[in-house]
């Protein structure tokens, strides 16, 4: 505790000290009685405690949840926003991330996490006393889409017709049906198109997907179908 005193701003330490405001001695060497002079005011200056709480550190993502097919990973960017708060008094310094085991950077603004792969994002917060929060972590797996514009009806369409099977993901952003009729390829005739059909069921199948029924309606369907040249 600092005490300032009202007559020559004179300022004592008086923490480990009591505090004597007997001032007679001290003021009765000017040729006046120490009753002539104002009596002391003191001022108390109490030092506030030092900041020994830990900061705390969040982060947010966008998209909130994975949007990709397996449901834990990013077909899309993800951006990565991080925020900070002290409740110890000092305030927060600085906010600092790590990606993939990269040095320490400071935080400026929302990163963009965008390369196929899976990373790891740590951050942490520092305030004005030193203090440091615990370090947090957030993983991110991109996992670039295979079938854009992925054709996601509930039944599989070979061209204008419908195979009666249900539609399935494949978990990579591709569906059955974009896998048994592709739409960037083209057939030099109908039947080229059905046996395309006839063995990417049957990989299907043998990967516990389809049935053997399944996979006769989808080869009856595409026979039916227009695709490759039929009208």
């Amino acid at each position: 505790m600092l005490v300032t005193d009202g007559l020559d701003d004179t300022v004592v330490d008086f923490r480990y000290a009591p505090i004597n405001t007997d001032y007679a001695d001290r003021f009765g060497t000017d040729g006046h009685k120490a009753a002539d002079h104002n009596p002391a005011v003191l001022t108390l200056e109490v030092e506030p405690p030092a900041d020994t709480t830990p900061p705390t550190a969040a982060a947010t993502l966008s998209p909130d949840e994975p949007n990709g097919d397996d449901n834990r990973s990013y077909h899309t960017p993800v951006t990565v926003t991080l925020t900070g708060a002290d409740e110890g008094g000092s305030d927060v310094r600085v906010l600092q991330y790590a990606i993939d085991g990269e040095a320490w950077t400071r935080y400026k603004a929302p990163l963009t996490i965008s390369a196929p792969g899976r990373h790891v994002v740590k951050f942490r917060a520092i305030d004005l006393a030193g203090n440091r929060s615990e370090i947090g972590k957030v993983i991110v797996t991109i996992t670039p889409d295979a079938c854009p514009g992925s054709d996601k009806r509930w039944k599989i369409w070979l061209g204008n017709v419908n195979s009666g099977v249900a539609n399935g993901d494949l978990g990579n952003g591709c569906t059955y049906t974009d896998i048994l009729h592709p739409r960037d390829r083209t057939w030099s005739g109908n039947q080229e198109y059905v046996e395309f059909v006839t063995a990417k069921a049957n990989g299907l199948r043998v990967d516990g997907r389809l049935t053997a029924a399944d996979v006769e309606a989808l080869v009856a369907a595409a026979a039916r179908s227009t695709v490759g040249g039929r009208s």
